[in-house]
C-alpha cells in the first residue's frame, strides 16, 4: 500500500495514531539496541582485558622462569 493510498483511505486521526504508535515502537527498538550495544561492548572489553592479562602472565613466566 502506498502513502497516497493510506492518505486517501484512512482518516487523519487514524493516520496520526498509527504514526504515533510507529514512533513509540521505533524509540523502544533504538533504546533496546543501545542497551545491547553496551552489553556487547562490555563483553568485548572484558575479553580484551582477559587476553592481555593472560599474555602478561605468560611473558612474566617466561622471563622469570616461575
Amino acid at each position: 500500500m502506498s502513502i497516497k493510498d493510506i492518505l486517501q483511505n484512512h482518516s487523519e486521526s487514524q493516520i496520526h495514531q498509527s504514526i504515533e504508535a510507529e514512533l513509540i515502537r521505533s524509540h523502544n527498538e533504538i533504546r533496546c539496541a543501545r542497551g545491547d550495544l553496551n552489553k556487547a561492548t562490555s563483553r568485548l572489553n572484558f575479553c580484551i582485558e582477559a587476553i592481555k592479562s593472560i599474555q602478561e602472565n605468560q611473558s612474566e613466566t617466561r622471563t622469570t622462569g616461575k
